[in-house]
């Protein structure tokens, strides 16, 4: 029996590789997942229908549309965890040299929509048995912290620790994982950092809540990066 067994997750930021994994982890777990992905101007009645495995696109920043998507999800599945992958905008350039529309666009996908969907979930949850609100935010497309990137983390965090402490004495727990780039050859996988979430998504996690932990993910381009690094040492063996 997986420690997620009875228990029903939405999943956001569905086409990130860490999300997918996360998905992968739950399932395994015996969770129900309903996968979403951001998609400004959609609505939840554009999306597949119940019988098609592929996730939901919708617009993730409209409160109606994520209403519609929390009253479809809890038809599906019976509701207790959002794991809410978000993917900060920039690539970790300098705050000074942001442009406005970057800006507007890191608020709305990444702030704005994490807003709604916690705000709803939290809704959810204390009217029911609680559940569990898991805030990922994936680094892994950065080289360090640093511009609206480390504005978006140290906020989503902070309505991380804002939801624990009000909510926690109605049964809903919130924490935060943060996924970083590994260096070359040091991280794990998706699949590892997804376990990271699954865990904090069941019962095993009572205990722990308000907290941020940090992962490092050992990315393709690492292992590109290691792979091209054994060739050249390979080929300096042979000319020496």
């Amino acid at each position: 029996m997986g420690v997620l067994e009875g228990q029903g997750l939405i999943v956001t930021g569905a086409g990130r590789p860490l999300a997918q994994a996360v998905i992968a982890a739950a399932r395994d777990a015996g969770g129900g997942v309903f996968a979403c992905t951001h998609r400004p101007g959609q609505t939840v009645d554009d999306g597949p229908d119940e019988h098609r495995a592929s996730p939901i696109a919708a617009d993730l920043a409209d409160e109606l549309v994520v209403d519609a998507l929390f009253d479809l999800a809890a038809d599906r599945v019976p509701l207790s965890v959002l794991a809410n992958i978000v993917h900060p905008g920039d690539g970790g350039g300098r705050l000074v040299h942001v442009s406005e529309e970057e800006w507007n666009e890191a608020l709305v996908s990444s702030l704005h929509t994490s807003f709604l969907l916690i705000q709803r979930a939290v809704g959810e949850f204390i009217c029911g048995d609680g559940g569990r609100i898991v805030n990922v935010i994936d680094m892994t497309d950065h080289e360090g912290p640093g511009g609206v990137a480390t504005v978006t983390r140290t906020a989503l965090l902070s309505m991380s620790r804002c939801v624990a402490k009000e909510y926690g004495r109605r049964g809903v727990a919130c924490s935060t994982v943060v996924a970083w780039r590994g260096d070359a050859g040091s991280g794990g996988s998706p699949e590892d950092a997804a376990e990271t979430v699954v865990f904090l998504a069941s019962g095993d996690a009572s205990i722990v809540t308000g907290d941020e932990l940090h992962v490092t993910i050992h990315t393709r381009a690492t292992r590109t990066a290691d792979q091209e690094r054994a060739r050249c040492e390979s080929i300096s063996a042979l000319t020496t």
